[in-house]
């Protein structure tokens, strides 16, 4: 019942919860509007593409001549998920910009007071971690990457956990 109530306007909302959920508004508004803006553009010409093999051909040549095994795991690991996405590029571009308004609407409604934000939110980190394995298989899904998001959205979700009773109180 507490959910269909206003929030008082006098509880000002927390400068953590403020400054996270500006910055949560601003990198899931860019993945929506860098999406856009590539579905306008379309696929990258076939010499965008190749250049793009080539310094990465580079950089595993550069990874192969120092004996750096794990960088060289990781740049074919990103050769596969590039080679996806290309291959894909529509449909990779619009799954990536619906779970960045995911979101980008969990923000929005956690700044509006509202716990199901948080919830969506959650949902996004969720989402944007597992977005990769539609279109690789999880053995070619860098490791690293993968940690390093989950450790991301960790650090966002624990913030924004700690804000919840804010949602939840009204004066």
């Amino acid at each position: 019942m507490n959910e269909l109530k206003e929030p008082s306007k006098s509880s000002k909302i927390p400068q953590l919860l403020l400054v996270t959920g500006i910055l949560s508004i601003i990198g899931t508004s860019m993945t929506i509007l860098s999406g856009i803006r590539s579905l306008i553009a379309g696929k990258p010409k076939e010499e965008d593409i190749t250049e793009v093999k080539l310094e990465m051909a580079r950089s595993l040549e550069e990874a192969r001549k120092n004996n750096i095994n794990f960088l060289e795991d990781l740049i074919k690991n990103v050769q596969i998920m590039l080679d996806a996405m290309y291959e894909n590029f529509i449909i990779y571009t619009l799954v990536a910009s619906l779970v960045a308004g995911v979101g980008l609407a969990g923000a929005i409604l956690m700044i509006r007071r509202k716990e199901i934000g948080f919830h969506l939110y959650i949902i996004y980190c969720f989402l944007y971690i597992a977005q990769s394995y539609l279109f690789v298989p999880p053995s070619n899904v860098p490791l690293i990457m993968v940690l390093f998001n989950i450790f991301v959205s960790g650090i966002f979700i624990y913030i924004y956990s700690r804000n919840i009773n804010w949602f939840r109180k009204l004066d």
